[in-house]
Parts: structure tokens; C-alpha cells; sequence
């Protein structure tokens, strides 16, 4: 890149956001905002790096259905992202 009479030299990038960073907030959550979209039929809640994801249904078939469903989509979401999904 070339900057008036400085130029750079690209290189890879080998470091992450620091933790306590502002930056990392930012950038998660423009990352991940738009999954409530792809989750439609389902509820989730997003807060700091949580997330909650929540279906309901009338009935205990229809609710499992409905659940397998929901993670199934959201696993390929967070496999397509390169998101590790943490469960606790």
C-alpha cells in the first residue's frame, strides 16, 4: 500500500483482538446480528457472547421436532462461520 511517500509491504496477520478490547464487541455483533433472520421459526436471545435459542409447540413431538430443527439450522450456521459452539 502506498501512502503519499510511505509504503507498506502486505504480510499476514497473525494476532487476534485483544481481550478488553472494544473492538471485539463491534465486531461480534455485527457478525452476529443478522442470525435472528435465520432462525426465524425459532426465538433467541442474544446477550454479550450468549445466546439462547428457544422454540415452543403444543405438543412434546411437535416441540422436539421443532428443537432438532432449530439446532440443526443453527449448527450449519456456526459451522458455515467457523463459530465453536460451547454447551453448558
Amino acid at each position: 500500500m502506498v501512502n503519499g511517500c510511505f509504503t507498506s509491504v502486505n504480510s499476514a496477520i497473525t494476532c487476534r483482538v485483544p481481550q478488553g478490547s472494544i473492538l471485539f464487541p463491534l465486531l461480534f455483533l455485527t457478525f452476529i446480528d443478522w442470525i435472528e433472520c435465520y432462525l426465524s421459526e425459532s426465538g433467541i436471545i442474544l446477550f454479550a457472547d450468549n445466546t439462547l435459542l428457544y422454540v415452543a409447540a403444543p405438543s412434546a413431538d411437535l416441540l422436539f421436532n421443532k428443537m432438532i430443527k432449530a439446532m440443526t439450522k443453527f449448527i450449519k450456521w456456526a459451522d458455515f462461520n467457523n463459530f465453536v459452539i460451547k454447551l453448558y
